[in-house]
């Protein structure tokens, strides 16, 4: 399933702890996300970091973003097993073991398949559980079985009630391995020890008249604190914690009138978080007990997102819970999917619109903030007219003014002036309102002296000489007095001719005021003015003169240094610099998530918040960096409106959009980070995958594999992953094969990399992930790439050209010997022949003077 549709369907919801203050918000992942099945019985990590999930209809591997499902497949033996997934282990080597009905099955790596064990003589599986040994415990409904996997021989111990060597029923609910590897087994009645040496059972029962025995027979889990105490969740009976020397039992059960105690006795799952917690899921919730005071957290669900649901007390039970390394809770709900609690994941509040909540807002669209002198919160919606917040009830309730077409206007803008709150709104009046009584008094700002309708009040800004200064849709700046309670036009505000005007094109979006009381105003197409109080004086920046990237401006904010930022319509967020009278940008380059922002706050560190329309991020002016959040983080999924936000008194940081608003402390925001395992998920040679077992190019499945040997001419790709179950869309990727590559190659989100047409020889392979924000970074992974030559570039393939050639050089050079032989006869031949003639003519030549 495609990246984009799983994130689409992620639903946030948050625990509110009723005993507590802390709350606990979780992320689920249902069919919706491509989850085989919405009901878990079972969840593990394996040691390369992928988390498995057991379901009513199949195995589920998840990598952040992406499920796979394994499912029975009549005609592939290699597949698991029919039926449900009952449970999921992983031994000490790191194997998975899996339970489906009659089949216990072990997954291999190397070809993705399953080695499957039949259990049919044996009986119904239900729990399973790897020992020190890597020996697998198996429960059943028919007795307690020990399977050996190098021998894949199967011990059995069946039950006898009358001998109490044995067990006490054939019905085995769980199974587990103590500290000192003692071996303990939950049945339908009562616990059990296994004593390996003696081969014999010892049984703990409740017993009627003993208040220190178990409280009831039917375990149902077990687990282990630090201290070594053995704690024991039942059916109906609530948690034992055993005293391993008295042998006796503590007891914790549901009390109704007692919201400190469990909220049910049906336990399901114990498990201890590394701060000593224990998690108890249950039938109807989940539960958190603190070992010291005995006191319990009962975690009831109050959803974020108006279509999202995790437990209530309707009854969804909690079959599973998984604490990982990272500190991620996994928790399985039956119908109910697999929810995450991140402790590394920053959340932030988020109210949204409920047209069934009484005491929410009364509309969604949330478009300006302003702070009462109690410290109580008014919103200005949008068509729905002025909300007040009071922020130590959490209610939200209407502000309703005397003038009641401002309670059902959009209200655009708010300010605040002393004890009076200045309240603007699109195309219903201005209104000034006595916060301390009440009372509200209607201003017109009229379009011209022959339009009396009432001009739109995009923004609102009191300055530091208590001016109120008004900006306008279309109308440029007006200025209210709050002391005469009237409105001064433009002209008279800047000193201008009638004839002048603000050099600007009127339609006025945001106004900040610099250290020097210097009056910046933004507008909606021709950029910024700033003006000088003290010369009567404008300056104009805009796109053409100062490098300000688009004349489209909505938001202005002089920071604590007195430094200027502006946020633009798609121009990231802009620092100017006074000498230059230029704009440095920071924008999606520098990784901010998007480059629209609506509006600019700062906090009380120095740090810039913008929201986009990606999120919310963070800006850090010293190092330069940004920090995103995004959904994930509980932002709003919609888009932010232009000019919604405030900064409280105490800190707080309020943004507002088309879904409510977000708010949040600062200070809170976590800055841990846990860096991913990378993965290397699968090689392709031709387009094809291969495995260790079918192609002689890995010797062990690429996620391990450290060589791959590669025939000439052959084409590959590597896919690769980093895990990263707390925000899985910042990862970003590089890699570089050494020997090919003079650069990293910076990827970016993509997880393939591909090579085509490689030259014989050695090369190495480097990948790295690194966060979005640089606030983590992985080791590199690397694999040493060997390209083998051709059969005609081999070694024996150079051995035989020399040969031939010394061949073909040594025929050569016999042939010449061999013709230099028979030249040299010829010509000792023709020497010879010559000689002779000659000495035939000489004799010829004295046999006359013989005669004389």
């Amino acid at each position: 399933m495609r990246k984009s549709i799983i994130f689409l369907f992620l639903l946030l919801t948050h625990f509110c702890c009723f005993s507590q203050q802390k709350e606990y918000k979780f992320i689920n992942f249902s069919s919706k996300n491509g989850l085989s099945s919405n009901s878990i019985n079972a969840i593990v990590k394996d040691n390369n970091g992928f988390m498995w999930f057991g379901t009513e209809d199949g195995l589920n591997k998840f990598d952040g973003q992406n499920f796979k499902v394994y499912r029975h497949k009549e005609t592939d033996s290699t597949s698991i097993g029919r039926g449900p997934v009952i449970d999921i282990i992983k031994d000490k080597t790191g194997n998975i073991w899996l339970a489906t009905n009659f089949t216990l099955s072990v997954y291999n790596l190397n070809l993705d398949s399953f080695i499957n064990y039949d259990f049919t003589n044996y009986g119904w599986i239900t729990c399973l559980y790897a020992d020190h040994d890597d020996k697998i415990w198996v429960g059943t409904y028919s007795g307690l079985f020990l399977f050996d996997p190098k021998t894949q021989k199967t011990v059995s111990f069946k039950s006898n009630p009358n001998d109490y060597t044995k067990l006490n029923t054939n019905v085995i609910n769980c199974i587990y391995e103590d500290h000192q590897h003692h071996i303990w087994i939950g049945t339908a009645n009562g616990l059990h020890l296994y004593d390996s040496n003696s081969r014999v059972f010892r049984r703990f029962l409740h017993e009627n008249n003993n208040p220190e025995s178990l409280s009831r027979n039917n375990i149902s889990c077990i687990t282990e604190s630090k201290q070594g105490e053995l704690w024991i969740g039942t059916d109906q009976g609530g948690i034992n914690v055993l005293d391993k020397k008295r042998h006796t039992f503590k007891h914790y059960v549901s009390n109704p009138n007692d919201n400190s105690t469990l909220i049910n006795n049906s336990i399901h799952k114990l498990v201890f978080d590394k701060n000593g917690q224990l998690w108890v899921g249950m039938e109807g919730g989940l539960n958190i007990l603190e070992q010291k005071t005995g006191k319990v957290i009962r975690v009831k669900s109050s959803p974020v997102e108006p279509n999202s649901s995790f437990i209530n007390n309707g009854g969804r039970s909690v079959r599973d819970i998984y604490i990982d390394d990272a500190g991620i809770y996994w928790v399985a709900i039956h119908q109910g999917g697999v929810n995450k609690y991140d402790s590394n994941l920053t959340f932030f509040n988020h109210k949204h619109y409920n047209i069934f909540d009484p005491n929410g807002l009364t509309g969604s669209s949330v478009m300006a903030f302003a702070e009462s002198p109690t410290g109580d919160i008014f919103i200005g919606t949008e068509g729905t007219g002025l909300n007040l917040w009071n922020r130590k009830t959490g209610q939200i309730h209407p502000y309703k003014l005397k003038e009641g077409k401002a309670n059902t206007a959009s209200i655009i803008a708010l300010g605040v002036s002393g004890k009076t709150l200045l309240v603007g709104t699109y195309q219903r009046g201005f209104y000034s309102v006595d916060m301390t009584t009440g009372n509200s008094k209607y201003y017109l700002l009229p379009y011209s002296p022959t339009d009396t309708r009432d001009l739109p009040v995009n923004c609102i800004k009191t300055d530091s000489q208590g001016k109120v200064w008004l900006g306008t849709n279309g109308s440029g700046v007006y200025l209210f007095d709050p002391i005469l309670q009237s409105i001064v036009t433009t002209e008279k505000i800047f000193g201008l001719k009638s004839s002048q005007k603000i050099p600007l094109n009127g339609f006025i979006t945001a106004i900040e005021e610099d250290k020097s009381g210097n009056l910046w105003f933004a507008s909606n197409g021709t950029g910024i003015a700033i003006f000088n109080q003290q010369q009567k004086r404008f300056t104009v920046l805009n796109h053409a003169n100062s490098k300000l990237p688009i004349d489209k401006v909505q938001s202005i904010y002089c920071d604590h240094a007195g430094r200027i930022w502006v946020g633009a319509q798609g121009g990231g967020l802009c620092l100017y610099k006074p000498q230059s009278q230029t704009f440095e940008i920071f924008d999606e380059s520098f990784s901010l998530s998007n480059d629209v922002i609506y509006k600019i706050l700062e906090d009380s560190k120095g740090k810039i918040w913008v929201s986009t329309n990606k999120g919310i991020s963070s800006f850090d002016p010293e190092k330069k960096v940004f920090r995103n959040f995004s959904y994930y983080n509980g932002v709003l999924q919609s888009t932010f409106n232009i000019g919604s936000g405030l900064k409280t008194a105490d800190g707080q940081l309020f943004f507002g959009g088309l879904d409510g608003f977000n708010y949040f402390n600062p200070a809170e925001i976590l800055q841990k980070k846990n860096i991913p395992p990378l993965v290397i998920t699968s090689l392709k040679i031709n387009n094809k995958q291969v495995n260790p077992i079918e192609n002689s190019e890995i010797q062990e499945h690429i996620s391990i594999a450290k060589e791959i040997v590669l025939s000439y001419k052959q084409n590959f790709s590597l896919d690769f992953m980093a895990l990263n179950y707390t925000v899985p869309h910042e990862s970003r990727y590089a890699y570089k094969l050494e020997g090919f590559d003079k650069e990293w190659n910076q990827v970016g989100t993509s997880t393939t990399a591909v090579y085509t047409n490689l030259d014989p020889g050695s090369y190495t392979f480097h990948l790295k992930a690194y966060s979005e924000d640089g606030s983590w970074e992985t080791p590199e992974k690397v694999i040493e790439i060997t390209v083998e030559p051709p059969f005609w570039m081999t070694f024996y393939a150079y051995l035989f050209y020399a040969i031939v050639i010394a061949l073909i050089v040594w025929g050569i050079r016999r042939s010449s010997i061999q013709k230099l032989k028979r030249e040299f006869v010829l010509e000792q031949e023709r020497l010879e022949m010559k000689h002779l003639i000659e000495k035939e003519r000489h004799d010829a030549e004295q046999k006359p003077n013989s005669k004389r």
